[in-house]
């Protein structure tokens, strides 16, 4: 029995052998393939990771915001798409700079006012006129913030460009309208 012991123990040394020198090929097959996969892995890693100290810029923030304009008068055929545009950019630019923080929040509403610029480019005020407030409130927001805040991009932008000369009227009315956090209709 102890030779056939020897020659099972002999046997098994063989096998053992042959599975060692398998992992050996294959452990060596695995060091040769590191090298080849690990500069992918590497680059891909630095891809994928920002320098340190470095962020993405950060936009300002600004509330979700629009106006829409409207001209109440006859135009008798004059062109005043500049006339137009140039209050437009005022008024919004007065609005975005005094925004209510509650806008940005998340406040929501609409608010319409109506006013009248001479052809000088002045608003016309309720001395002139015999409306008790010039421009006034067509439409509330119901929110006072909201409704002062559009007032007060409106006249705070005036006075206007001048009328061109070739309009009869000595006034045109405007209707604005200030979203806040809201969609215009869609026409």
């Amino acid at each position: 029995m102890v030779a056939v012991s020897t020659r099972s123990s002999q046997h098994q040394k063989g096998a053992d052998l042959t599975i060692l020198s398998a992992l050996q090929i294959r452990i060596l097959s695995l060091t040769f393939a590191i090298p080849r996969v690990l500069p992918f892995g590497v680059i891909m890693a630095l891809m994928l990771t920002p320098v340190f100290g470095q962020t993405a810029p950060a936009k300002p923030p600004v509330a979700p915001f629009s106006i829409g304009i409207e001209l109440m008068t006859d135009s008798e055929g004059v062109d005043l798409t500049p006339f137009m545009k140039n209050l437009f950019k005022s008024v919004r630019d007065r609005a975005v700079a005094t925004m209510p923080k509650s806008v940005a929040l998340g406040d929501q509403g609409r608010v319409t006012i109506s006013f009248h610029v001479q052809k000088d480019g002045s608003l016309v005020t309720a001395l002139v006129t015999a409306s008790p407030a010039v421009p006034r409130v067509l439409y509330s927001s119901g929110k006072k913030t909201l409704d002062d805040h559009a007032m007060a991009a409106i006249r705070s932008a005036a006075p206007f460009d001048h009328l061109p000369e070739s309009l009869s009227a000595q006034s045109v009315e405007l209707k604005l309208t200030f979203f806040y956090n809201l969609s215009p209709p869609s026409r």
